[in-house]
């Protein structure tokens, strides 16, 4: 109740202009967002504001387009939130209301079975879609979160916009970004997210079905969202090797080993689509030789086969389940486990993961000899202080 939204009125000409004032004068600038998830995006008043905003923007940078990401779901949520409690109650899954909400709105039903899904058949609708229409005009590129059903809407297309996917699932690059790099009126994609981040603590988190109530995010010991292509320092994850691959970037496949304690489990039907399967990229497990486990291979080529220690152990095709991913169960022994990728029966690749042997021996080695000392900077204090006298030496700052 105490945050910007209430002075928005009063100071957003002034923020607006030393946003646009400092960002311009970085090359790394590409597009100007007014905003993300607004809800008022679909009431007029919204409408006034976003209008007034793109105003404001091309007057101090005309160079760079405006965008805004755009949550349908959330624009029509005040809407449909009375009916769609009832229609969960009657329909017996928000699933189920959601494609019933869809579907008498002139939408198909899409088989919603998560969150994600759920958004993106009510944002397909097109009564949702006429009610964000007008804000989407008013930008010079449409940001869409969550709702790849509007890439190639009907009801849009003879409106001239252009889009970009400004906030997307992880897990759904495959589906989507064949048909983003085939549309025309599609700029790229923005997942959620590049780089993991504490907050909206595990909302990559695994769930499985029969296994406690789903919630969004995560209890305690859990701190981080766990969404991220790289973890919280830098590293990548399986998820950016998939993106990769999707992207056209890489040819050679990736092997992602799955924990051997998920074999078996069936996801919840309302698993969260920020999450990704309990993979790494090691062939160093704590299981007993002959442990089933499940072994993904991302590639973009035809069929995928597995090695261990020299010996076949499954062939699969790659896009059967999910696209640019062949699985294929295994018996975890130690050794080598080599993935080789064919396209019309030729090999194409090959990725290899080898169980580490005990260490032998630890070794220390000195980088250097000699290290330069670090200058001491000079020390200005700024200002007198009553709890501390003023002429303090370098030697007891430090202390």
């Amino acid at each position: 109740m105490h945050d910007y939204a209430t002075v928005f009125d009063a100071s957003w000409r002034e923020d607006v202009d030393a946003w646009i004032v400092r960002a311009r004068r970085h090359p790394s600038v590409v597009l100007y967002s007014l905003g993300n998830e607004i809800p008022e995006t679909a009431k007029a008043d919204g409408i006034l504001q976003a209008r007034a905003l793109a105003e404001r923007v091309r007057s101090l940078d005309p160079t760079r387009p405006t965008t805004i990401a755009l949550n349908a779901f959330l624009s029509v949520l005040e809407d449909v939130a009375v009916s769609f409690a009832e229609r969960i109650a009657a329909a017996g899954s928000p699933e189920a209301a959601a494609n019933e909400i869809a579907e008498e709105n002139g939408g198909a039903q899409g088989g919603v079975n998560t969150a994600g899904g759920m958004m993106d058949v009510i944002a397909g609708s097109p009564a949702t879609q006429e009610r964000v229409r007008e804000v989407l005009s008013i930008v010079d590129v449409g940001g869409v979160n969550y709702a790849e059903s509007l890439y190639d809407s009907e009801h849009l297309t003879g409106e001239g916009l252009i889009l970009v996917g400004s906030e997307t699932f992880a897990g759904r690059v495959g589906h989507a970004w064949p048909a983003i790099a085939d549309n025309p009126r599609v700029l790229g994609d923005f997942t959620w997210t590049g780089w993991d981040y504490l907050g909206e603590v595990g909302i990559g988190a695994i769930h499985y079905a029969y296994e406690g109530h789903y919630t969004l995010e995560a209890a305690y010991p859990w701190r981080f969202a766990f969404c991220g292509d790289l973890d919280t320092t830098g590293e990548r994850r399986p998820q950016s090797f998939y993106r990769e691959i999707a992207f056209g970037l890489r040819h050679s496949p990736y092997l992602a080993v799955e924990r051997p304690e998920a074999f078996g489990r069936v996801l919840a039907a309302r698993q969260g689509q920020w999450c990704w399967p309990e993979v790494e990229h090691a062939w160093d497990l704590d299981a007993e030789v002959g442990t089933k486990l499940n072994v993904d291979v991302y590639s973009d080529a035809e069929e995928v086969e597995l090695f261990v220690n020299g010996h076949s152990v499954g062939r699969a095709r790659v896009g059967e389940e999910e696209p640019f991913r062949a699985r294929i169960a295994v018996e975890w022994q130690p050794g080598e486990l080599l993935a080789v990728a064919y396209a019309d029966g030729e090999e194409t690749g090959r990725d290899v993961l080898a169980t580490p042997g005990s260490p032998e021996r630890v070794e220390v080695r000195v980088e250097r000899d000699r290290v330069a000392p670090v200058p001491t900077p000079p020390f200005s204090p700024r200002s007198p202080s009553p709890m501390r006298p003023v002429r303090a030496s370098i030697g007891q700052i430090r202390k």
